[in-house]
């Protein structure tokens, strides 16, 4: 199907705006693929990045980095 897309919004008949799609989609073909072929995207590794983030506004001028390192563990892990 993804074919099928590519091949239909790359013809010339077609707005300028598509064929951008059409270019943007052979671009990550490989990735959009595997998405649906695995069922897994990176959203795991987002959700702890924006944590990290908010501890590190959160704890501005941290002077102990052993500290802060422990805190952002305390943060993204699961509790015990």
């Amino acid at each position: 199907m993804l074919d099928q897309l590519i091949n239909h919004t790359s013809q010339d008949f077609i707005p300028q705006e598509i064929q951008q799609l059409s270019r943007t989609l052979k671009n990550w073909y490989h990735q959009i693929l595997a998405y649906h072929h695995a069922r897994l995207s990176n959203s795991i590794t987002e959700a702890m990045n924006n944590l990290i983030k908010r501890i590190k506004r959160i704890g501005y001028r941290f002077t102990n980095f052993t500290n802060y390192h422990t805190r952002c563990l305390r943060y993204t892990s699961k509790p015990n």
